[in-house]
């Protein structure tokens, strides 16, 4: 079974980190094409040696103009909607990394487009869930993913409990925890609205790693 197939429970809140084609060898812009490649070849790209974790999906998809896009009942749509939500330089970020292909989900299960409204009170609950899918992604003992993590939240709150998740996956030793900066244009004052900026600071966090 291929891990598109394993991880079809999630397909509604997970995706995977591949952009627009299984081989994108041209760089990303907000006219980019960011949907999920579904077909035969993909299965060829997908891995879970990395683990990419935001804190929580948005409210509403929306298009590059910001009008909602309305459901269409597509799976794997999380984090390939539009340039409005700068997925685009999520895209750019990995293009050409061996972090191209991985599975990427996010912690908390609350839409909310203010992090700073996300609370973690079922974080037990949570994390207990974020390990239930790296076993099924297979990320166990010596084959541990590196956990990417986007912003200081979704790092602080995977961090804290890494001795939790450790032991949930048999890991043998302590976890690769990394912290990349958010993609969102409210993070502009970090990545300064540039595409060329963000891709540096995420390849700077996973050379770190």
């Amino acid at each position: 079974m291929s891990l598109l197939e394993t991880m079809s429970p999630y397909r509604w809140s997970a995706s995977w980190a591949v952009w627009g084609s299984v081989d994108h060898p041209e760089p990303f812009d907000a006219s980019s094409d960011l949907r999920l490649p579904v077909g035969p070849e993909l299965d060829k790209v997908l891995h879970a040696r990395d683990v990419l974790v935001g804190l929580n999906q948005s409210t509403v998809g929306r298009d590059a103009a910001g009008r909602e896009i309305p459901a269409d009942g597509k799976p794997w749509r999380n984090f390939h909607t539009s340039a409005f939500h700068n997925d685009h330089f999520l895209a750019e970020a990995f293009r050409g990394t061996d972090a191209w292909g991985a599975y990427i989900t996010d912690l908390h299960e609350q839409r909310e487009s203010n992090s700073a409204n996300v609370h973690d009170d079922a974080i037990a609950t949570e994390i207990a869930e974020f390990v239930v899918q790296l076993r099924l992604l297979g990320a166990t003992g010596g084959a541990a993913p590196r956990i990417v993590c986007f912003g200081a939240k979704a790092f602080g709150r995977v961090a804290a409990n890494a001795d939790q998740i450790a032991i949930g996956i048999d890991a043998p030793a302590s976890l690769r925890i990394v912290k990349a900066p958010h993609w969102s244009r409210a993070n502009a004052r970090v990545h300064r609205a540039q595409i060329s900026v963000y891709r540096d600071l995420v390849h700077a966090a996973l050379a770190a790693a």
